[in-house]
């Protein structure tokens, strides 16, 4: 007799397991909480977000829980040049929630094109809508195999309080890196990306006994590329 119970009760949970999973599946989706990590510069909007995801369920013409690829939609959001990591999960409900870490700006560089810089030496677009007057200036042309190299330079450069508050602007041209000031008129000539610590520091030296000089001023270029000397031009 118990073991007769026993397999009823055992039969109506399979079954109504098997029907709340047939449920759930079935429930119709809809966009939920879209949550962008901090990031000073608002790379990327919610609004934005919301949009491109509509665009993804609609043109693959998803409406229920069971259609739902969530692989397949953060791989496509991830190619997405302003976004460095799009993570989507769905609720019980079928609510469809997003968590997106924008791109960081390391470098703003301006030259045939105007671009931003992630840490990775990456290119992606600048909003012309925004002021980006904290992000460092660069002006030049280069070559895609140059970007790591040169957000790694500036990096370093950057990691120096003297140096973040005394640089006005990058300049890159076919003889190397250049700096300028924002206190003194003269070019301050990096050269290569080697050796970057050992430069700046042969330049603070330098700066240390030359700032109050009157000769600091007749100086147009100062050359940091050799790494044992400073040479200075008027």
């Amino acid at each position: 007799m118990y073991r007769y119970l026993f397999f009823i009760v055992c039969i109506a949970l399979i079954s109504a397991l098997f029907f709340l999973n047939i449920n759930n599946k079935s429930r119709v989706i809809e966009i939920g909480n879209i949550r962008i990590d901090k990031n000073p510069y608002k790379i990327i909007s919610r609004d934005s977000v919301n949009k491109m995801l509509k665009l993804e369920i609609n043109s693959n013409k998803i409406k229920f829980k069971r259609d739902l690829n969530l692989k397949e939609i953060e791989n496509k959001l991830n190619q997405n040049s302003l976004i460095e990591d799009f993570q989507i999960f769905v609720t019980i409900k079928g609510e469809v929630r997003t968590i997106v870490k924008p791109k960081m700006p390391i470098l703003s560089v301006h030259g045939l094109e105007k671009y931003f810089l992630d840490k990775h030496g990456k290119q992606f677009p600048i909003s012309i809508d925004k002021n980006y007057s904290e992000i460092p200036l660069v002006f030049g042309k280069f070559k895609s195999q140059e970007h790591y190299d040169l957000v790694n330079a500036i990096n370093k450069i950057y990691k120096d309080k003297f140096m973040l508050n005394h640089i006005k602007n990058f300049f890159f041209t076919n003889d190397g890196l250049f700096f300028k000031t924002f206190s003194n008129n003269y070019d301050v000539k990096i050269g290569s990306f080697d050796a970057i610590e050992k430069k700046i520091n042969n330049y603070k030296v330098f700066y240390a006994k030359m700032k109050d000089s009157s000769l600091i001023e007749e100086y147009y270029k100062v050359n940091l590329q050799f790494i044992n000397q400073v040479i200075c031009s008027k």
